[in-house]
């Protein structure tokens, strides 16, 4: 049995999610850009403010906690990407499809208009949350 606790955002860690898998041409992907502060700094900038439709910030937080200023109004809330136990296990991959694809049965949208780069950019910036 897993113990959850609550982290300082009041979210529970770890989160439990029935999100679909990536198809496997996706989810054995691995971010092929390195983790330079260069490339986190550039996913840094598409999370706070320049990803579309959304920032990501909104939903996720300021500080990648699932705490944005619409959460409450989210169900399920959104990832937690402070948690560990919770991100240790998604693949880079699965990142990148959700990202790009979004995620059904939440309010993940797809990012469709960004570029393969920039999303590998917001898997270093989300990586980094977990540190």
């Amino acid at each position: 049995e897993v113990e959850m606790k609550t982290i300082d955002s009041g979210t529970l860690c770890p989160q439990t999610r029935g999100t679909i898998p990536a198809p496997e041409s996706y989810a054995s992907m691995t971010n092929p850009l390195p983790s330079t502060g260069e490339n986190i700094e550039a996913g840094k900038m598409l999370f706070h403010r320049d990803a579309k439709p959304i920032s990501c910030e909104t939903c996720h937080g300021f500080k990648g906690n699932g705490m944005g200023v619409i959460f409450q109004r989210m169900k399920p809330y959104p990832r937690d990407f402070t948690c560990f136990q919770s991100m240790k296990d998604i693949t880079d991959g699965q990142m990148f499809w959700i990202i790009q694809n979004g995620s059904h049965g939440t309010r993940m949208p797809a990012f469709e208009k960004l570029e393969e780069d920039q999303i590998w950019q917001l898997v270093n910036y989300l990586r980094h949350f977990g540190d």
